[in-house]
């Protein structure tokens, strides 16, 4: 499970900035199978992630689902 406090934290330490100033979305995403975004071996069945999208002041954003982060471009789509 996760912790959204602790994702604003980590998101706002990513992208050197304050949580309080950070703007975030969530949005469920199926994947075509059970890893999900880590790209490893699983099951070949569709599996709902939740995905939470995160921008600073600056304009800088990331994403981040089932423990792997990555860059963003705003679009809600993994």
């Amino acid at each position: 499970m996760f912790d959204v406090d602790e994702l604003l934290d980590e998101a706002a330490s990513r992208l050197e900035g304050d949580a309080v100033d950070l703007r975030w979305w969530a949005w469920p995403e199926v994947f075509g199978n059970t890893s999900g975004p880590r790209n490893g071996a699983g099951g070949q069945t569709m599996t709902t992630f939740q995905v939470f999208g995160f921008e600073s002041q600056d304009g800088q954003r990331i994403k981040w689902c089932a423990g792997v982060w990555r860059s963003w471009d705003g679009q809600q789509i993994w």
